[in-house]
């Protein structure tokens, strides 16, 4: 996460031990073991009155009906009625295993991943959104749709 998850934990964690109950935590599944997991113990040590009860699902979930009281998101969120507040920022990356760098050669441009057999991810809502490349103080969209080229699964 960002340097604001960070500011935000540090104003919870100044008030220790006054903070209590359970909170039902929803979040996905990369996220929660990479990023938020490590955290938690030190988190509830620092209040003991709080119990946490973490559920971690990489499929899209309504909130409201699996009992959520607050759940981690990546990326734009499907449900406008949610309230939502942006902790930080994850960079993305592309990549590629050596076996496909030697069948379709090193993308040198952005535009050169057209003729790459990519895999994608598409966020909950099922929208397509494509990859977006900033070079040069110039961003370059590359739609990855189409040609049963893409795998896409959240």
């Amino acid at each position: 996460m960002g340097r604001g998850t960070g500011r935000h934990a540090e104003r919870v964690s100044a008030r220790p031990g006054r903070i209590g109950g359970l909170i039902r935590l929803e979040m996905p599944l990369s996220l929660g073991r990479i990023l938020i997991l490590p955290l938690l113990g030190r988190f509830l040590s620092s209040h003991p009155k709080l119990k946490i009860e973490v559920r971690m699902n990489d499929h899209h979930v309504n909130l409201v009906a699996e009992g959520a009281d607050l759940a981690l998101r990546v990326g734009q969120l499907s449900n406008e009625d949610l309230v939502a507040k942006p902790l930080g920022f994850l960079r993305q990356g592309t990549y590629a295993c050596p076996d496909c760098l030697s069948r379709y050669g090193r993308p040198e441009l952005p535009n050169d991943l057209l003729s790459h057999r990519l895999i994608s991810l598409a966020p909950p809502s099922g929208r397509h959104r494509p990859m977006v490349y900033s070079t040069g103080g110039n961003d370059i969209a590359i739609d990855t749709r189409g040609g049963g080229r893409n795998l896409y699964q959240w």
